[in-house]
Formats: C-alpha cells, sequence, structure tokens
C-alpha cells in the first residue's frame, strides 16, 4: 500500500522538500497544496475534467474515502465529501459526462467497492462484488464517454489484479460491475493504469515483461461493454 503526502498534483519532490521542481526547459511545480486535513492520508489519486476542474480521492486508515474539489487549478481544495467506500487497500476514483463521479475502492481481502455520484459528491450510490483469489490491492479505473455529452452513454472500465492476473470489468452505471474480456486475463504479471484512447477507440494496458514493457491493447467498439479481446 503506497502512503504518500498528497499535494495538488501528487508530485514527489515538492511534497519531499516543500519547493518547486524542474530543470531548465522542464516542467515546473509550484508549491505544495495541503488538501487532506488529517495529513495521514493514504492511495491519494487526482483526476481532472474537460472543465479543468481537478478531484482528489484519498482515504485515512479507519475512515470512508473522500473527495476533494478544486477549481483554480489545484492551488486549493474543498472536501466535497466522503463517499460510502471504506477502503483497505487501492482507492480510485475518475470523471464521466455531466460530472458524474464514478468510485472503486479495494474493501476487502477478496472484495471490490464501487459508488457513483451524479451531484458532485454530495451523494453517493454504492456496490461491491467479490473475485475469487485475493487482491493484489491494484485498482484501475478509466470512463468511455461514448458518442454525447451525456452520462446515459458511459461506460466505466475497471481494471482488478488477483491470482497473478489483470482482469477486465464494466459498468453502464458504475455499479453492478460485470466481466467485459470472456473471464480471461488481460495481462499477467505487474501492470500500470488503464488508459484509454477514445479516437483509436482502445483500451491500454502497460505491463512488465522480464527487462522489457509490454502494451496490452483491446478494441473498444463504441458502444461495447463486453467480449473485449486483448493482444500483446
Amino acid at each position: 500500500m503506497r502512503a504518500v503526502c498528497l499535494v495538488a498534483l501528487l508530485v514527489s519532490i515538492p511534497c519531499a522538500l516543500g519547493g518547486s521542481a524542474g530543470a531548465a526547459g522542464g516542467l515546473v511545480f509550484g508549491a505544495a497544496a495541503p488538501v487532506e486535513p488529517f495529513a495521514a492520508a493514504i492511495q491519494p489519486n487526482v483526476v481532472s475534467d474537460p472543465a479543468g476542474t481537478l478531484w482528489v480521492s484519498a482515504f485515512t486508515a479507519g475512515r470512508n474515502a473522500s473527495v476533494y474539489r478544486s477549481t483554480d487549478g489545484g492551488s486549493s481544495f474543498r472536501a466535497v465529501g466522503p463517499t460510502p467506500l471504506s477502503p483497505t487497500g487501492d482507492d480510485e476514483l475518475a470523471v464521466g459526462d455531466g460530472g458524474v463521479l464514478y468510485a472503486a475502492a479495494v474493501v476487502g481481502p477478496d472484495t471490490v467497492g464501487t459508488a457513483v455520484s451524479t451531484d458532485g459528491g454530495a451523494n453517493w450510490q454504492n456496490d461491491a462484488f467479490s473475485v475469487s483469489t485475493p487482491l493484489d490491492d491494484r485498482l484501475s479505473l478509466v470512463v468511455d464517454r461514448g458518442a454525447t455529452g451525456s452520462s446515459a452513454d458511459d461506460t466505466v472500465f475497471l481494471v482488478v489484479h488477483h491470482g497473478g492476473g489483470a482482469y477486465l470489468f464494466s459498468s453502464r452505471t458504475g455499479l453492478g460491475y460485470a466481466d467485459a474480456a470472456g473471464t480471461q486475463a488481460i495481462a499477467n504479471g505487474r501492470c500500470g493504469a488503464l488508459q484509454l484512447d477514445p479516437v483509436r477507440r482502445a483500451l491500454y494496458v502497460p505491463c512488465a515483461a522480464g527487462a522489457q514493457v509490454a502494451v496490452i491493447a483491446g478494441s473498444v467498439p463504441l458502444g461495447q461493454s463486453s467480449g473485449l479481446v486483448f493482444r500483446t
């Protein structure tokens, strides 16, 4: 379980040194913006929406995961309320059309909790599902926004790791996730975050393959949420 100082952009160097980071001609980051009032946040993650709003999700041991929002480019954050999820491991957040918030978290040895909010985090609905072997703590969540600006055609994809494999699930609503790749692992070993290319209509997962990095790719026809096929 990763435990890091939670800052506006979750950059390790400013977090450790309390200053800016960058090199000539490279990226330069401003001062860290405190987010989590308990100063003991674990598993933080940050996402942005098309309007430029930043959303941070994190939790403190024994507490439900909380969500914070920034509308000033990360200079300040305010709490928008806790989710109904009480994580024991990885905690993920994604934003869909219309500002719908989708959350997922490891909530038990073999159980993933999921939640969705359609009012900016003020109220949530939640659900959970279990897998056949113990989870290894890594989750990854992305939203396919579909062809319109309505959340009605959103599809949420979730990668769950257990038994040495990465398994893909999907949901139309952010609740009631189901297998999306024929019950087969789409990848094996240590993998990075799931990514969606909405132009090429493809999902990608980078995974360690000995001394190399393998990129696992799967085509996602518009509107399809199951029966997806992946290749290395």
